[in-house]
């Protein structure tokens, strides 16, 4: 079983209202979303992969 800590983060009422429609869009919790769009965000521009190993940004994740 993987260990999740929860994080409080501060947003300004527009980004919230945002993810709000998104997670709406998507059919997902907000917090499901925040995790969808945190991950897009370090695979895309960090090269993270879900298990934490780092690859190419242009190499599809496994």
């Amino acid at each position: 079983m993987r260990k999740i800590s929860p994080v409080a983060v501060r947003l300004p009422p527009e980004f919230r209202a945002r993810l709000s429609e998104l997670a709406a869009q998507n059919r997902r919790s907000m917090n499901s979303e925040i995790v969808v769009l945190l991950e897009r965000a370090l695979f895309d521009q960090f090269g993270v992969r879900n298990d934490g190993a780092t690859c190419k940004p242009d190499q599809t994740r496994n």
